[in-house]
């Protein structure tokens, strides 16, 4: 059943604010009051929806893994590797992109960078996308661990367009490390 559109702008408003709290703190440090302050909502708006902050960045994490899922459908061919996949990985950088501030906030809190995580090698291993690979159940989670870790560093520095950064993490998936130049 889809969500009545008040419903959604409601908490639409209340992902932006999230986002500008995170940017504004430089980090995840808010309160349910400040959240809703931002968002120009009633607190208890905020409570008809969900229990408590925690509930809500669960439920915004729920839905980037969705997303995320979603990514990883869409652009999934059977005959192109992920670690291969130009499209895929362009599509997820430029998706981490526009969500940096919520990604950031998760991937600064361990407990909910290790379930991002965990849901990216359930989202693989359901996806059989390495099934005909040698050493599956340790190449999912050395992969999904390292590309978030490439991630989260991105996110945080932000120098290289989502473009620069498929094309170094498919020569990172495909052993290419590039010396620097001298001089």
């Amino acid at each position: 059943m889809k969500e009545d559109r008040r419903i959604q702008k409601t908490k639409q408003a209340l992902i932006n604010a999230f986002g500008a709290l995170v940017k504004q703190h430089e980090g995840y440090h808010m309160t349910v009051k400040e959240l809703c302050e931002k968002a120009n909502i009633n607190r208890s708006t905020f409570y008809l929806y969900y229990q408590d902050l925690n509930d809500f960045l669960d439920q915004l994490q729920d839905t980037v893994a969705q997303e995320v899922a979603k990514i990883i459908n869409t652009y999934h061919h059977p005959k192109i590797p992920m670690i291969q996949n130009r499209e895929m990985i362009l599509a997820l950088f430029t998706y981490f992109e526009e969500k940096q501030y919520f990604m950031q906030a998760i991937l600064t809190r361990s407990v909910l960078r290790r379930a991002i995580i965990e849901h990216f090698c359930f989202i693989l291993e359901n996806e059989q996308i390495f099934k005909d690979y040698e050493n599956e159940d340790l190449m999912i989670p050395y992969i999904t661990y390292g590309f978030i870790g490439l991630v989260n560093k991105w996110l945080n520095t932000k120098k290289e367009s989502p473009e620069e950064m498929t094309e170094i993490t498919l020569d990172f998936f495909n052993g290419q490390f590039h010396k620097k130049e001298k001089g």
